[in-house]
Order: structure tokens, then sequence, then C-alpha cells
């Protein structure tokens, strides 16, 4: 443990722990950020990464993070092209309703003016 905080033993004797069966000391990630604060490499599970695996993940080849962030790209193209799609289509359902909106208010408006002209022919 002294290895991968870079503390003396003597420090690490300091912090809370508790023993498996096999009498290992572990000592919970919260009580190393409490003893180290946040300069600590944690995993995913709370444990200390190794120096291995930070070498692992520092070095990952450049083909693979190359590969990762084509594959992102296009999920992100892919999905920005579905939105176009939708949105398009809304377009034109917002069109022909406008377009029979204005229909109905032409023939709203030659009813009134059928009805106008003729009641004042009857006069």
């Amino acid at each position: 443990m002294h290895r991968l905080t870079g503390k003396a033993r003597s420090t690490i004797a300091k912090l809370s722990f508790t023993q498996d069966d096999e009498g290992n000391r572990l000592i919970e990630a919260s009580e190393l950020v409490r003893g180290y604060g946040t300069q600590l490499d944690l995993d995913s599970d709370g444990g200390l990464k190794t120096k291995t695996e930070r070498i692992e993940k520092k070095s990952q080849p450049p083909e693979e993070n190359s590969q990762l962030l084509q594959e992102s790209l296009e999920r992100e193209r892919q999905e920005r092209e579905r939105e176009r799609r939708q949105y398009q289509e809304t377009i034109g359902h917002l069109r022909d309703d406008l377009e029979k909106s204005h229909e109905r208010e032409s023939r709203a408006t030659l009813l009134l003016e059928n009805q106008s002209s003729s009641t004042q022919s009857w006069q």
C-alpha cells in the first residue's frame, strides 16, 4: 500500500482499516481520500490502480483510440441524421397544416362574400 500511495508505512498505519479472513488490512477508498486527498488514482470499484494499470491506461495504442473516436463520431453522425429527418418530417407536416388552414380560410371568405352579395341583391 505504501508503494501505491507514496507515503511511509507509519502514515498508512494511522488510517482506519478492517481485516479480511486472511489478516490482510482493507482500507476504504474514502479513508484514503480523507488521508491523502484526491491525488490518488482510484479505479471504478474504488480501489487503487497499480502503477502498471496507470501506465497501460496512458499507453493505449493510437489505433485503438482512433477506432474508438471513429465509432463515437459515427454514432453522433447517425444521431444527427435521425434528428434531421425528424425535423424535416415535422416541417413537412406543419407546411401541410398551414396550407389546409389557408384553404379553409379562403373557402370561409368565399362563403361570406357569396352570402353578402346574395343578401344585397335580394334587397
